[in-house]
């Protein structure tokens, strides 16, 4: 996306940022809750797109839950991406790159939450408590393959 020429990112992408773990995504109104709590306000507007677009294709148009709720979902992941990029991991470019990456770890999220359910229940856990600790447990997975691999920088150190 190029430069600016005011603020903290004047100039190249590069410049005027940080390198390393101390950098916690852009400044501003939501610098004060760190990259990991930007990640959790991301991951709630997301999962409110998907629940809202899924509420609309089901009543609205009439399509069936199972279609609605992956469209919803579709939508909800396309909406992370673009506030995540942004808000969380200050992606500037190559967003292709980082889409696909992104995508691929929430359909491992995805599997990670199926699995980790099903093995739950099987060891006689109730589904309200399992669903809890599953969710926890894949917020932590998503968050850590997105900081350490699908939004770090194509050739550098974040």
């Amino acid at each position: 996306m190029g430069s600016d020429s005011t603020g903290p990112h004047a100039g190249p992408a590069s410049l005027g940022r940080p390198d390393g773990p101390e950098h916690l995504g852009p400044p501003g109104r939501f610098g004060r809750f760190g990259r990991f709590g930007r990640f959790v306000l991301v991951g709630g507007v997301a999962t409110a797109v998907h629940y809202l677009t899924a509420l609309v294709l089901l009543h609205a148009v009439q399509w069936g839950p199972v279609p609605a709720s992956t469209a919803g979902a579709f939508a909800g992941a396309l909406v992370g991406y673009a506030l995540n990029a942004r808000f969380t991991f200050d992606v500037r470019e190559r967003h292709g790159h980082h889409l696909a990456r992104y995508l691929l770890v929430a359909a491992l999220g995805w599997a990670l939450n199926a699995i980790g359910l099903w093995g739950l229940l099987r060891l006689g856990w109730h589904p309200y408590l399992a669903q809890p600790v599953v969710t926890a447990l894949v917020l932590l997975s998503n968050f850590a393959f997105n900081a350490l691999w699908a939004m770090r920088p194509a050739g550098g150190a974040r």
